[in-house]
């Protein structure tokens, strides 16, 4: 992002994204906002293997975590996670899923949350031996990300985790073939809309790679997809975010926003609801 923002103020490049967060900020002080992109991040729990089948343990870990002190560590405009499904996602009236839903995370890496973390950790016979295998990509953000999870799991639940850090590839293969116990990675929609996100985690789907299997959000899911009243088809989808996140399979992290900054005269710039640009329409005008 540093890269950019120099190109684009030493006139080299006409676009830039996404911004550092330093100029983030700074637009943000002219009544600026960044735009909601259609991604979570978030923790993904192997809930097949030995260490991660009680969902006290995974709301545990999940509670650990100080997402506020997660949102400082990234050069993306990131704010603390309150649901799976990210801001800028429409309901049947056009109000915002997320805004509706509210926030079904909650307080999290306090002292209060952590004591109620080491309670669940506790009662759920996770083994005081256990090494959890804790997988990433290995870029610089992530990297940094990770260490602050594996810090505050390590000093808040007196845990030990093998940290293991892998190239995008190294990654798919490991999450496609179970061989994690937690993975930190990004969740992103294909459409504009909440099932798009809470699809992923039936129990027959593909790309259920954490393994979870829930007959009653399964069979939320088959309402979901033959609802014909869409304010009935909305309210099942809040339905199954919630029993969801209370299962903690998945523990959304942070939701990011998109920044750009285009030269004055340039115009067309096309973004979809995923956050692709395209510019195959981009013109520069004068005057």
């Amino acid at each position: 992002a540093e890269d950019a923002w120099a190109a684009y103020d030493a006139g080299e490049a006409d676009f830039a994204a996404p911004l550092p967060r330093a100029q983030t900020e700074e637009l943000a002080e002219r009544d600026w906002a960044a735009v909601a992109r259609l991604s979570t991040t978030a923790l993904l729990f192997q809930t097949q293997g030995e260490n991660f089948g009680d969902a006290m343990a995974r709301r545990a870990f999940s509670l650990a975590i100080d997402r506020e002190e997660l949102s400082t560590l990234t050069d993306s405009v990131t704010r603390p996670a309150g649901g799976l499904v990210p801001y800028g996602v429409p309901d049947e009236n056009g109000e915002d899923f997320r805004t509706q839903g509210g926030d079904l995370v909650g307080e999290s890496g306090t002292e209060e949350a952590l004591a109620e973390a080491n309670a669940l950790l506790g009662e759920s016979g996770y083994g005081s031996s256990a090494v959890p295998r804790f997988v990433y990509e290995d870029t610089e953000e992530n990297a940094a990300l990770a260490d602050a999870l594996w810090k505050a799991w390590m000093k808040g639940l007196k845990v030990r985790l093998e940290r293991v850090p892998l190239s995008a590839d190294e990654l798919r293969e490991a999450l496609s073939a179970g061989d994690y116990d937690i993975a930190l990675t990004d969740i992103r929609g294909n459409a504009l809309d909440a099932e798009s996100f809470l699809d992923l985690w039936r129990g027959d789907s593909p790309e259920n790679v954490a393994g979870y299997e829930n007959g009653a959000y399964d069979t939320l899911l088959k309402v979901i997809r033959s609802a014909s009243d869409e304010k009935a088809r909305q309210g099942c989808l809040h339905d199954a975010e919630a029993l969801l996140l209370d299962d903690c399979p998945v523990a959304p992290l942070l939701f990011t926003a998109s920044a750009w900054e285009a030269r004055e005269g340039l115009v067309g710039i096309l973004r979809d609801g995923r956050g692709f640009f395209s510019f195959a329409s981009a013109a520069e005008v004068s005057g």
